[in-house]
């Protein structure tokens, strides 16, 4: 299982959507993060939304979400 947002307000962040891609995304101004909002089913085990996976495929970088083995 992943974590995402994880700060000193929210310590124990928001668990993975297992439904949506694992690449972990911005909010933009506030440096926050958050698990992509898209669905899952391209890249490597099916893990990632098409964006990401192009991504991966052309060699650019893609955060994920850090795993978290206490869930």
């Amino acid at each position: 299982m992943r974590i995402y947002g994880r700060w000193a307000s929210n310590p124990k962040g928001i668990p993975e959507d297992l439904s949506r891609c694992i690449a972990e995304m911005g909010d933009g101004f506030i440096v926050l993060f958050h698990q992509c909002y898209h669905e899952r089913g391209h890249g490597s085990d099916g893990l990632y939304c098409w964006h990401h996976a192009r991504m991966i495929e052309d060699k650019q970088p893609v955060h994920v979400g850090e795993k978290d083995d206490e869930r």
